[in-house]
C-alpha cells in the first residue's frame, strides 16, 4: 500500500481546484473567446457566457455532498454541480474511482458517494482537465463491475494524518482505463 502525506495531498488537491475556479470564471466572463477550442467545454454547453459561479467548498451542505463548485444560469433555475478531483499520476492511462474513502470508517468513496453532476478530473502538472458525467460513468463502472468484478485493478492507498507512523487511514479505489470510460470531454489548459 502506498503512503501520501495528508499536507502535500490537501495541497496538490487545492492546485486542482483553483485552476478549475479560474478556468469556470474565465469562462462565465469570456465564453465565446473559447468556444472554438471545444466542442462541450462545460456542460451543459448552453451556459456558455451566461452563468454565475459558485464556490461552495467551504459549505458543510456541500462538503457532505463532495460538490466544490455550482454553475448556474443567470436566471438561477437549475445549478450544475461540480467536483473536482486532481491526480498527479498522467502517466499511468487511468483515473482513480475511489470506492471507500475511509476504510476504517467504513466511509464510501466519492466516485460512489458525490451527488455532483460532473467530474472535473484534474492532471497536474499537465493542466489537462477531463470532465466526466458523473452519472453516467458511475452506471458504466457498476455494469462494468457486475459483470466481471475483477475487471479492474484494485488500488489501496494510506493517507498519512498523525506524527506516527500509523496514523493514517486507508483508501481504497478501481485503477479505470482512460479511454474506456464514455462522455469524457478532455480540455487541456495553456
Amino acid at each position: 500500500m502506498n503512503k501520501y502525506g495528508w499536507g502535500r495531498q490537501l495541497n496538490v488537491g487545492r492546485m486542482g481546484e483553483e485552476l478549475i475556479l479560474n478556468y469556470l470564471l474565465d469562462f462565465s466572463a469570456h465564453g465565446k473567446k473559447h468556444k472554438k477550442q471545444l466542442a462541450k467545454p462545460i456542460h451543459p454547453d448552453d451556459f456558455l457566457g451566461q452563468f454565475l459561479v459558485s464556490d461552495v467548498r467551504k459549505e458543510k451542505t456541500y462538503q457532505e455532498k463532495d460538490i466544490d463548485f455550482l454553475i448556474m444560469p443567470w436566471d438561477k433555475k437549475r445549478k450544475v454541480k461540480i467536483e473536482v478531483k486532481t491526480d498527479t499520476y498522467h502517466h499511468t492511462g487511468n483515473y482513480f474511482f475511489e470506492t471507500i474513502s475511509n476504510k476504517e470508517k467504513d466511509n464510501l468513496g466519492c466516485f460512489l458517494a458525490s451527488k455532483a453532476d460532473y467530474w472535473y478530473y484534474v492532471f497536474m502538472p499537465q493542466k489537462e482537465i477531463h470532465i466526466i458525467p458523473l452519472k453516467k460513468a458511475r452506471a458504466w463502472f457498476k455494469r462494468k463491475l457486475k459483470a466481471d468484478p475483477k475487471c479492474f485493478k484494485i488500488k489501496k492507498l494510506g493517507t498519512k494524518f498523525g506524527a506516527k507512523d500509523k496514523d493514517y487511514y486507508s483508501t481504497e479505489g478501481c485503477l479505470v482505463p482512460r479511454e474506456a470510460v464514455p462522455g469524457v470531454t478532455i480540455i487541456k489548459i495553456k
